[in-house]
């Protein structure tokens, strides 16, 4: 994986508009994994998008496309940049960024452009956790500004808990902005922890005349120096790889000098007071109120967005709540449905068994009254013959009479045990289906209580899914207005863009309008006093006095913003008009 930092002065619409630039930077940021521009300059991010849907465009892209992640403008004047970090997904995963908010008490605003960082997982190296600081300091404040990102680093270490940091970028550590007694004194410099990769003698410029290490890489601990290919930290000299010519070189830098040049100057001028300025100014105003009013309808709803999803969170865990009571009283009823199950078995097993007992106890009931009327039978049919001697007479009828009596009382006592234990064994099952009667009578009272608890559940979870579902149509609803809400907010403020782009653009041209009637004003000037200096001297030597007097007055109406005419007083009429030409100069006047 290839890690690269890119400073090109003023990265933005005028560079990425020329072919050739963009036909460079493609094969420059097509060798790379991740790629971080310094100086970007894009107000409104619609060149470098362009320009990253042409990266991805190449055949070398298309399969591995490139993601584009930016920081916030930053910058103390109205001069703005941003931290632009390009890089392949399949090669590493954007974890998390954030910007360093420099206001620690003491050191405020250390930094002119605040450092943007970036946390990677990548997937094919052996260090998977990696965390880039982009560095592009101020010359003249660089020293503090190296010095402070110690600082920055113990932010890191202490916000994502990792030492895996690499600082690289445009240092500007060297030459008359650094010297080495003042490297010295800078922390990430003196920690013998730090390691810096390119030398100091190495030439990161691109300007022949000038032979400074200004882009630095530094990493933390022996482990990232490890994990690093030896002796592969170094500048890319992309004029001898892509054969650019001294001639080409010379011209792109004499066309950057002279743009730097224009640039200053213009911002060195002081231009004259204007009322066109106020007007601008005024127009502004009322598109800030406008987009103040905008943010503050904007933050209104999101504040009842927020609230539509507390009430759908309540209400969520509210149904939840009623999902998990209804599964515990299912599965209740399910264990109650089995236990009124094995009653119902045991009340039929029981039932089957009374059945069989008075089958047994009519079956014994008939056989122990057969057995009696057979044992009355053979009482009363039996007759005795017995031999005798006759020669004795025998009181046979007493002898008789108590075998009779004896018989009798042991059927009277059989009969009385048989019915004793029938009796027994009837009240014993009769209260025994009494119980299970009062049993199954309770059984069916639970699972009628049980079913009434279940309609009602049902009907209490029906009337929660149709709340559910009506809060669900609101907040669609509530989302769906907010959506449009948003949408026309940004739609509103894209047009107020827009407007005030275009006023700035009418300002400019009133602007250059304004300059080139005040240059012909300066011209008009000059040929004036020139030919009052030349009358002045013809009347000296003749000896007269004046008759002729010059006068310039501007006659001249220029249009305002707003369409109102502005017109000079009316000019007198014209006296002279003289044209004569020397030195292939033309003179005019009237």
């Amino acid at each position: 994986m290839k890690i690269a930092s890119f400073n090109i002065r003023r990265m933005g619409p005028s560079k990425l508009s020329d072919k050739n630039i963009v036909k460079y930077l493609i094969k420059i940021f097509s060798r790379y994994s991740i790629i971080i521009l310094l100086e970007v300059v894009d107000k409104s991010g619609k060149s470098i998008d362009k320009f990253l849907q042409e990266l991805n465009s190449t055949r070398a892209n298309k399969k591995r496309p490139f993601t584009m992640v930016g920081s916030s403008r930053l910058g103390r004047t109205l001069y703005k940049e941003q931290f632009v970090c390009f890089y392949r997904e399949d090669e590493a995963k954007l974890v998390d960024t954030y910007q360093y908010e420099d206001n620690q008490v003491g050191d405020e605003d250390a930094f002119s452009r605040e450092p943007f960082i970036l946390r990677f997982r990548c997937k094919h190296t052996v260090l998977k956790d990696l965390v880039l600081i982009p560095v592009h300091t101020k010359p003249k404040d660089s020293q503090k500004e190296l010095d402070e990102l110690y600082d920055v680093f113990l932010h890191v270490m202490d916000k994502w808990k990792t030492d895996n940091v690499m600082i690289l970028g445009d240092f500007n550590a060297d030459g008359a902005y650094v010297s080495k007694k003042k490297m010295k004194t800078i922390r990430i410099r003196s920690d013998p922890n730090f390691h810096w990769l390119i030398g100091d003698d190495v030439d990161t410029t691109v300007i022949r005349s000038n032979d400074h290490t200004y882009d630095r890489i530094v990493v933390y601990k022996d482990d990232m120096l490890k994990a690093i290919v030896p002796r592969s930290a170094k500048p890319f000299n992309f004029q001898e790889a892509y054969k650019l010519s001294d001639e080409t070189v010379r011209f792109l830098e004499q066309q950057n000098k002279m743009l730097e040049t224009k640039f200053e100057l213009l911002q060195g001028q002081t231009p004259g007071r204007s009322n066109v300025e106020p007007m601008f100014e005024a127009y502004m105003a009322n598109l800030r109120r406008q987009m103040d009013v905008v943010n503050n309808d904007r933050t209104k709803l999101d504040g009842e967005l927020r609230n539509m999803q507390g009430l759908v969170e309540d209400f969520k865990h509210k149904y939840e709540d009623e999902i998990n009571k209804r599964n515990n009283l299912e599965n209740d009823f399910v264990i109650l449905k089995k236990d009124v199950d094995s009653a119902y078995l045991v009340k039929a097993d029981l039932e089957d068994k009374v059945g069989a007992l008075t089958d047994e106890i009519n079956f014994l009931r008939t056989i122990y009254d057969e057995e009696l009327r057979e044992l009355q039978a053979s009482i009363k049919d039996t007759s005795v013959i017995v031999q005798m001697d006759n020669s004795r007479n025998l009181n046979m009828d007493h002898i008789v009479a108590e075998v009779k009596a004896q018989y009798e009382e042991i059927a009277a006592k059989s009969r009385e045990e048989a019915e004793s234990w029938y009796k027994s064994k009837f009240d014993q099952m009769s209260s025994q289906a009494i119980q299970y009667n009062d049993e199954l009578r309770n059984t069916k009272g639970e699972i009628a209580d049980i079913n009434r608890m279940i309609s009602r559940l049902q009907s209490e979870i029906e009337v929660i899914k149709s709340q559910r579902a009506n809060l669900e149509n609101q907040i669609a609803e509530a989302e769906d207005r907010g959506e449009m809400t948003v949408k026309e907010a940004k739609g509103r403020m894209k047009d107020l863009e827009d407007a005030l782009q275009r006023a700035k653009q009418d300002m400019a041209r009133q602007l250059r309008e304004y300059q080139e009637l005040m240059n012909v004003k300066l011209a008009l000037d000059i040929e004036i006093a020139t030919y009052r200096k030349l009358l002045e001297g013809e009347e000296d030597r003749i000896g007269q006095q004046p008759i002729v007097n010059i006068q310039a007055v501007p006659n001249y109406s220029s249009k305002g913003v707003n369409g109102f005419q502005q017109n000079s007083s009316p000019s007198p009429k014209i006296l002279i008009k003289t044209t004569e030409t020397r030195n292939n100069t033309r003179f005019s006047t009237h």
